[in-house]
């Protein structure tokens, strides 16, 4: 358990000689929460990172950077590391992505505050050797004012939990999709009464997806940051 620490970091933290705020590897069943993380150094380096790991925890940690932009380094990154879940982090200001996964499947991310990081909010992706992130679920996630983009799925993932409970706050859904319109409610948001989701207003409402990149969506857009 890596919990309550408060780390300025340089190339030898307090847990090992890497350029990792906090790094986990070839572990399962950690708990990493409640940490103020600031990165603070010139050099490459993530905030937390998660490779060849199972089953861990990540919760309620404060993520950031002070540095020139041009430096690489994600907020959280993930590397071949299945079935974690990631909650209530919030992580700002990173050169790269708040979230950055590769060939990492079935883990769970919500109710997480990502904002003004220099590349993309979430990011997906794979390589020629075709290993995928995939089966990856996100919900209730804030998703803000990231310079290329809130998001990059180049895999097959979930974007929303089921409803009621909806997707992601999307701040450029208005520039992607359209207008933000909260008239209907239900499964197919075709039903009478608000519930906080967007839809595509008119008479007769209907789902009003954000997309993802390639084929995924959010069907469940949130009118609002969630809370």
């Amino acid at each position: 358990m890596i919990n309550n620490n408060s780390l300025l970091y340089y190339h030898i933290n307090p847990y090992c000689d890497t350029n990792q705020g906090i790094y986990v590897s070839y572990s399962g069943e950690n708990v990493i929460s409640n940490n103020n993380i600031i990165k603070n150094i010139d050099r490459w380096g993530d905030g937390i990172s998660i490779s060849y790991s199972q089953r861990n925890l990540l919760v309620n940690n404060y993520v950031t950077s002070t540095i020139n932009q041009e430096y690489y380094g994600n907020a959280i990154s993930m590397w071949k590391s299945n079935r974690n879940f990631i909650k209530g982090n919030t992580l700002i200001n990173y050169s790269y992505d708040g979230i950055n996964m590769y060939a990492s499947s079935n883990n769970t991310i919500f109710e997480n505050t990502i904002e003004n990081n220099g590349c993309y909010g979430i990011n997906l992706w794979y390589s020629w050797l075709v290993e995928y992130s995939n089966d990856n679920l996100f919900y209730h996630n804030n998703l803000i004012n990231n310079s290329w983009g809130n998001v990059m799925d180049m895999c097959s993932n979930k974007w929303n939990n089921s409803y009621p409970d909806g997707g992601n706050y999307w701040d450029d859904f208005e520039d992607l999709v359209g207008p933000r319109y909260d008239n209907f409610s239900g499964p197919y948001q075709n039903e009478s009464g608000s519930d906080g989701i967007i839809d595509l207003g008119g008479e007769e409402g209907g789902l009003n997806p954000y997309p993802t990149a390639w084929q995924n969506y959010d069907y469940y857009p949130l009118l609002t940051p969630w809370d």
